[in-house]
């Protein structure tokens, strides 16, 4: 599988939203919908989150489910697992993760809540400052 690059310009708009993650609205309205995940994408950042994952090209184009049998999906809900995670391991895991909320409305809302996403932010700014 050929990976497509991804700029150091994309990637550092990816990591600006760890900050507005951090913030209290979000963290309020996380907590306003955690009881009907169907609003979760009405929360402004976070439906532009995952829509800047998919035109800045992060997302990648590959059978997702079955790479994620080849895993076991030990990485599935573990913010540790991404601790070594390498670039294209993240991709691969956000896509991933991105994929499977079209069939299972709530996943993502889940990985907010667990702190998922921050460890995902967090890895991948380590990998962006050592470019």
């Amino acid at each position: 599988m050929d990976i497509p690059e991804i700029s150091s310009e994309s990637l550092k708009k990816i990591i600006d939203y760890k900050q507005i993650f951090a913030g209290e609205d979000i963290k309020n309205a996380l907590a306003e919908t955690s009881a009907t995940p169907h609003d979760f994408h009405n929360i402004e950042k976070i439906g532009l989150f995952f829509e800047e994952l998919d035109a800045l090209g992060f997302n990648l184009i590959f059978d997702y489910q079955k790479w994620a049998q080849e895993q076991n999906d030990f990485f599935e809900r573990d913010p540790a697992f991404l601790e070594n995670a390498d670039l294209t391991l993240l991709r691969k895991v956000m896509t991933y993760h991105v994929r499977t909320e079209r069939f299972l409305q709530g996943h993502l809302q889940s990985l907010f809540e667990n702190g998922y996403i921050t460890s995902f932010l967090t890895r991948l700014e380590e990998l962006y400052q050592q470019m």
